[in-house]
């Protein structure tokens, strides 16, 4: 819950967010999405309508290619609103958090261990893949350029606008991310992201998910 400064308490909804008078909603990772659009990050940067961050000095960055934005002290928003802080901890919008071994600490405290294939389930059904995607109980799955492929095998774009998969099955997106029928997610700079957490870099190595 949320005390105001007269006192008045403020019960969060049932996805864990408290909307405060203000019309700017407070989300479960910590978060403050303003009535512009904006979003006040932890560290003080603020991420704006137009995807670019303004940092704490009032200089702006940029979104990459794959839409993420690097900070210079090492946090990295994506498209999807996980926050990658420069410990390596991941905050989640539900306010879960992945912590670098790979467990999730829910908003309770309570750890979750990963299973065998690294995978995580949520106590909302939703399940959390080592490469950063998220299986919903609906059967869509939350992408990291903040894409959701759906059940039928489109994806739905952030700006809502539908893409279809190819002859082959893979599906392009405008961003320049090509997501295949085994689940492989190319982002536009060439890296693959596996769903086991390894990444293949553009050189043919492959990073393993402990680095």
């Amino acid at each position: 819950r949320v005390r105001l400064p007269d006192g008045t308490l403020l019960e969060p909804k049932a996805d864990g967010s408290v909307a405060m008078p203000d019309g700017s909603v407070l989300l479960p990772n910590g978060t403050l999405r303003q009535p512009d659009g904006s979003i006040l990050l932890p560290n003080g940067a603020v991420k704006l309508p137009d995807g670019r961050v303004r940092l704490p000095d009032g200089s702006l960055v940029g979104p990459n290619a794959d839409g993420t934005v690097a900070m210079p002290d090492g946090t990295v928003l994506y498209p999807n609103g996980y926050l990658q802080m420069p410990d390596g901890t991941v905050l989640l919008p539900n306010g879960c958090v992945k912590l670098p071994d790979g467990r999730v600490r829910l908003p309770d405290g309570t750890l979750l261990e990963p299973k065998a294939d690294g995978s995580v389930a949520m106590p909302d059904g939703s399940v959390l893949l080592p490469n950063g995607t998220l299986r919903q109980p609906d059967g869509s799955i939350l992408l990291p350029n903040g894409a959701v492929k759906l059940p039928d095998g489109r994806v739905r774009l952030p700006d809502g606008s539908l893409v279809g998969p190819n002859a082959d099955g893979t599906v392009a997106m405008p961003d320049g991310t090509v997501l295949y029928p085994n689940g492989y997610l190319q982002m536009p700079d060439g890296t693959v992201l596996l769903p086991n957490g390894c990444v293949k870099l553009p050189d043919g190595r492959v990073r393993l998910p402990d680095g």
